[in-house]
């Protein structure tokens, strides 16, 4: 039953307190669960650049590293990563604000209630912070992300504002803070534009007479872009004149003339225009900072090699360096017509991060649960997008825009390949190295508005089936709901804290130190002075990290191959100065011992001498690498690129020759078979989490082992480090999961170190540290899920520690005879169902490591006169010759293994893949697919020690 209320009147003033104490707690909320040091991929790279006011990679955000440096000397933490960290929470929480605003502004047409408003407003603001992505990225600084997020929701928040009163005495004013606003946002990262679609379609559509003068900028623009590349200062004449000429039309008319009124709308584009311009001027800082050489000096933009000057600075060398490193010319990606995926898989991807949005589930536990919260979520969105076009269409023509060009206009321009996480069931896709959620965050974030308004129409929705009253509300009357009924109702709202409690273990980073911890361990696998050769963003960042703002072990000089590639990353390994070695802060195991400082720099050339250094050579031959007592042969069937020696390839290499007497060099062993790739396996030796490349024996002796399926061990110094030195044993055990998956292979060296060990312990006679270390081995394999592991860490406990190395080959003198490398034994398998020929010889048996074949690795493994099968999972697998390669591998587990002969007539030819070379850098070549690398190594580990323990039975 319906009864009549007081009058109201709308009150369209903004809840600025509310929003502020709402912003305020979310900001808790971040500080509760933010991380305590860096973290994987890209954290530790822009903290290190915003620390050392250096250059991350291409195209550099230059007002982020502005922004991180003011925050990195900021007294507001103990550490600069907290401090870094609470940057991006409060960025986020500052947008969590806007989101509020935005809701409450929409809400004031439909409920004329300041409490039902603000409610409204708070809604948006818990759905958006606590969407998983929203919550990972803002509880620590892995990109520049939640900067870009908090421009775009005041951006928001001002085009609500000017839709409100677009003729209004701040209207012209709003237009052009935000094209200014939209310059800063870009100078962050080109995310800080995404707004700008939004906000010319909705001036267009609000003020139509906009029109006619936006056509004219567009045009001027238009031909100034595209004589850039042919003349920029050309370009910069007509730009520059033809936007003033126009601005000269209808200059001191009148606005009721047609020419007047054209001068005043074209006078507040060219302001926009030139607000934008000067918002992007962060980016002139690069080349002159570039130029004093920081730490952090990704690409270089500058053509002064010996430090700042006028001539080179002002120079075509700098504009073009520039220009490159703007355009971010290194990564080589395709034109949008060259589609990377099928849209319909790219919307795929979009929508398997919107699932994780509610639930995060990242070993499908709950896919039932993740699918009906994401359904929900979706719905409340989409009903939330129309009661927003019913009750304010003016503000939804910038929101609505805004929306469709963060979610389907924004998979389209990404054109990315099929996620790290996508399909997994899909065989042979390319895929990208790492799941992409992040770019999507500011859809996310944003969605919160939709859903909330969504939640709030339901809950209104409810409440009037249970009681209404007629209200006044200027000269309209209509119905509301009762008090009472929305009090009935409001358990509805709950809805809202869905991902509050659902993300809360898997978004929060509190606690988190393994990445530092990692870190710490790899360089001081080290030793003193040492050259480390790294291969991915996850093996480096992090060092870099260390290094720089911690002060951890500066004296090891970090070489990455994916950056070897690169001309500007070879000048900085050469300019790079050598750090002494602290003995007291460095591990024990290198005190008592005199370490001699290097003197002369890496490779004995000039930064000249090494930009002629050609991107690659072709060798169609075995080609023979010799320096001192190494006699390597590089098979280039080996390479990474079949036949083609990179760049990277020839420093390493060229380092090792002229270093080595004066460095100790080491792979790190998150490189998986690089070493091996050159030739290089026999002369390798483990310690710790590095391979350091050393003279090898005549005989084996105590400490220095030659352990099959794992090459030489130093024994001593490997179980020193796991017991004194290393702490990233006990980091990990305390996760309670690992939910980024492609970054797994991290932990897993750790497991795979403390299997290795456990192993070799034993087999030597130690049992208690054998079994002591292969429980710290499961007990990380626990802490971050690592499901399959486990099971063999089971197994082997169930045995009481017993080796997995056949009993044939324990003794020292065995393991060297065996002379195999490039894999990790395994105990036996209960799926291998057939044996080995009886006349099979064992020792002749040998691993090639994996090549890149679209994106997909593959392994050889070769028995003369066999022919050998193993079936993976859902992989194929096809033979030439005795060569046995693996295709589309996307499961760990070997189902079958067959040893036949060799005139098998099942043979298919592999592609030439050489083409592959052109724009391989930092993520074709430098990734080499590392965790299937390592799932690889496991399966065939598996056949060959099915294969050894047959001939050990036959013994």
């Amino acid at each position: 039953m319906a009864t009549t209320s007081t009058p109201f009147d709308h009150d369209y003033r903004p809840s600025y307190l509310a929003a502020a104490i709402t912003s305020a707690a979310v900001f808790v909320l971040y500080v509760l669960t933010l991380a305590p040091t860096t973290a994987m991929w890209d954290t530790s790279e822009y903290i290190t650049a915003a620390y050392t006011l250096g250059l991350p990679h291409p195209p550099g955000n230059p007002l982020f590293v502005l922004i991180g440096r003011v925050f990195a000397i900021l007294p507001i933490a103990s550490t600069v990563a907290v401090r870094i960290n609470l940057l991006a929470a409060i960025c986020s929480a500052v947008s969590a604000g806007m989101w509020f605003l935005i809701t409450e502004r929409v809400l004031v047409s439909w409920f004329v209630e300041r409490w039902q408003r603000i409610l409204g407003g708070v809604l948006a603001a818990v759905i958006g912070a606590t969407a998983f992505t929203v919550w990972n990225q803002s509880v620590v600084n892995e990109k520049v992300y939640t900067v870009s997020l908090m421009g775009i929701a005041i951006i928001s928040w001002l085009m609500v504002r000017w839709c409100d009163a677009p003729d209004g005495r701040k209207a012209d004013r709003i237009l052009v803070l935000v094209a200014y606003l939209s310059g800063l946002g870009y100078a962050n990262h080109m995310a800080g534009v995404l707004a700008v679609p939004a906000v010319g379609l909705a001036v267009l559509i609000v003020r139509p007479r906009y029109i006619v003068p936006t056509v004219a900028t567009v045009v001027v623009l238009g031909i100034a872009y595209a004589l850039a590349g042919v003349n920029p200062v050309l370009a910069a004449i007509v730009g520059i004149g033809g936007m003033v000429g126009i601005w000269f039309v209808g200059r001191g008319k009148p606005e009721s003339d047609p020419a007047g009124a054209f001068h005043s709308r074209f006078s507040v584009l060219f302001a926009c225009v030139v607000a934008l311009g000067f918002g992007i001027t962060p980016f002139a800082i690069q080349p002159i900072r570039a130029a004093h050489f920081p730490a952090i000096n990704e690409g270089e933009p500058t053509a002064c090699r010996m430090g700042l000057a006028t001539q080179c600075t002002f120079s075509k060398g700098t504009y073009d360096a520039f220009m490159y490193n703007f355009n971010r010319g290194q990564y080589g990606k395709p034109e949008l017509s060259e589609r990377q995926a099928p849209f319909s898989a790219q919307i795929g991807m979009w929508w398997l991060y919107f699932k994780w949005q509610w639930l995060r589930d990242a070993h499908n536990d709950n896919v039932l649960w993740q699918s009906i919260l994401s359904a929900l979520f979706l719905m409340l969105g989409l009903l939330g997008g129309y009661v927003h076009w019913q009750h304010d269409r003016r503000s939804f023509a910038y929101f609505g825009s805004l929306m469709f060009t963060m979610s389907l206009g924004l998979i389209y321009y990404l054109n990315f390949k099929y996620g790290a996480s996508q399909s997994p069931e899909l065989a042979g896709v390319a895929r990208e190295v790492r799941d992409r959620d992040y770019f999507y965050l500011w859809s996310f974030s944003a969605w919160g508005v939709w859903a909330a308004l969504g939640l709030v129409a339901a809950w209104d929705s409810v409440a009037s089936l249970i009681g209404r009253e007629r209200i006044t509300v200027g000269r309209e009357t209509t119905e509301r709901p009762t008090r009472s009924a929305l009090a009935m109702a409001s358990p509805l709202l709950a809805l809202a804290l869905i991902p509050l409690f659902t993300n809360w273990t898997t978004a929060s980073r509190a606690g988190q130190t393994d990445t530092l911890d990692f870190a710490r361990d790899l360089l001081n696998s080290v030793e003193p002075y040492g050259v480390l050769v790294t291969v991915g963003d996850n093996d480096t960042f992090p060092l870099w990290y260390a290094q720089e703002v911690e002060g951890i072990r500066k004296d090891v000089v970090v070489a990455n191959t994916s950056l070897l590639n690169t001309q500007w990353y070879t000048r900085q390994l050469i300019r790079r100065p050598v750090f002494e070695y602290d003995a007291a802060k460095g591990p024990s195991i290198y005190r008592g011992k005199s370490w001699t400082k290097p003197t002369s720099p890496l490779v004995q050339m000039t930064p000249e001498q090494a930009d002629s250094v050609p991107d690659y050579m072709q060798i169609d031959r075995p080609m023979n690498f010799e320096t001192g007592q190494i006699k390597a042969t590089i098979d280039p069937q080996r390479l990474s690129v079949p036949n083609i020696l990179q760049r990277a390839d020839i420093f390493v290499l060229k380092i090792i020759a002229e270093s080595m007497k004066d460095r100790p060099i080491y792979f790190s062993r998150t490189s998986a078979g690089y070493g091996t790739e050159l030739g290089l396996g026999s002369y390798l030796l483990t310690q710790g989490l590095a391979s350091k490349v050393f003279i090898p024996p005549a005989v084996a002796g105590r400490d220095t082992l030659l352990v099959p399926g794992y090459g030489w061990l130093d024994l001593n110094r490997t179980k020193t480090l796991w017991d004194s030195v290393f702490t990233g044993q006990k980091a990990l055990e305390k996760r309670n999961d690992w939910i980024d998956r492609p970054s797994v292979g991290i932990p897993y060296l750790y497991v795979a170190t403390g299997l290795m060990l456990s192993q070799v312990l034993q087999a030597t006679g130690d049992t208690a540290a054998a079994t002591r270390i292969l429980g710290d081995s499961r007990r990380i394999a626990q802490g971050v899920r690592l499901d399959d592991i486990l099971a063999e860490l089971r197994e082997a406990s169930a045995s009481r520690g017993r080796s997995v190395i056949p009993s044939r080959y324990r003794s020292l003198d065995s393991l060297r005879s065996l002379g195999m490398t490039g894999c990790r034994f395994a105990s036996p398998h209960p799926r291998i169902s057939s044996s080995p020929r009886p006349d099979l010889d064992v020792s002749e048996i040998h691993l090639v490591p994996m090549i890149l074949q679209h994106d997909v690795p593959r392994a050889a493994l070769r028995v003369p006169g066999h022919r050998v099968e193993l079936r993976v999972g859902e992989g194929r697998v096809d033979a030439r010759g005795t060569e046995l390669v693996l295709h589309h591998l996307h499961a760990v587990e070997p189902v079958l293994a067959v040893v036949a002969d060799e005139d098998d007539p099942r043979v298919v030819p592999l592609p030439d893949r050489r083409e592959m070379l052109v724009g391989a850098r930092h993520e074709h070549v430098v990734q080499r697919t590392r965790t299937m690398r390592r799932q690889l190594a496991v399966g065939v580990a598996v056949v060959v020690d099915h294969l050894i323990l047959e001939a050990d039975r036959r013994v």
